[in-house]
């Protein structure tokens, strides 16, 4: 008996559908991957633009554009975008156990409360240009003092060698010898 020969187009024909859908699927993730950069360009370009209008208020003006023709121009409004935020506020936790909140950048002035090991705290953006040599037991820091808010409310200074970023204790159990003493 003699077999008859059979043309098999199906497999080819999937295989060309599934070609057809990767490529749709490549050529969509393209176009929208170059829209998102555009967009956060933009963003960017706005936020740099804003910086240097920030003096500006953001009250409408008027704008008269010149055409090329002798018509009459046409006014348009132009409201600018609203100011990104001036400051980031950054979590800090104390790193020293009770650590003082002072009133002012020193160890002269007054301490408002006394801040557990691991408080979570806000940096305030602010920061002395001078540094402090205080002993801390085993290590003597040489630290700015750094401007906080608690959680409570409470802002004040904090020597810069008791707050950290990292939930890290600054000097071990074992080697505080004076728990009182004025950091």
């Amino acid at each position: 008996m003699a077999k008859k020969k059979q043309s098999f187009t199906l497999p080819n024909t999937e295989v060309l559908i599934v070609l057809v859908l990767v490529f749709s699927f490549i050529t969509i993730a393209v176009i929208r991957c170059n829209s998102t950069k555009r967009a956060y360009q933009e963003t960017e370009e706005e936020a740099s633009t804003d910086e240097n209008t920030a003096t500006e208020t953001s009250v409408a003006t008027t704008i008269t554009e010149i055409p090329a023709t002798n018509t009459t121009p046409e006014p348009t409004t132009y409201t600018p975008p609203p100011a990104p935020p001036t400051s980031v506020i950054s979590k800090l936790y104390v790193t020293l156990e009770d650590l003082n909140l002072r009133t002012g950048p020193h160890l002269d002035s007054t301490s408002i409360t006394r801040l557990p090991l691991f408080e979570e705290v806000f940096f305030m953006n602010e920061v002395t240009d001078f540094t402090q040599k205080i002993s801390l037991g085993p290590e003597v820091a040489d630290e700015p003092w750094i401007k906080i808010r608690t959680r409570k409310g409470h802002m004040g200074w904090v020597y810069g060698a008791g707050v950290n970023y990292y939930k890290k204790r600054r000097i071990p159990t074992s080697t505080i010898s004076n728990p009182s003493s004025n950091q």
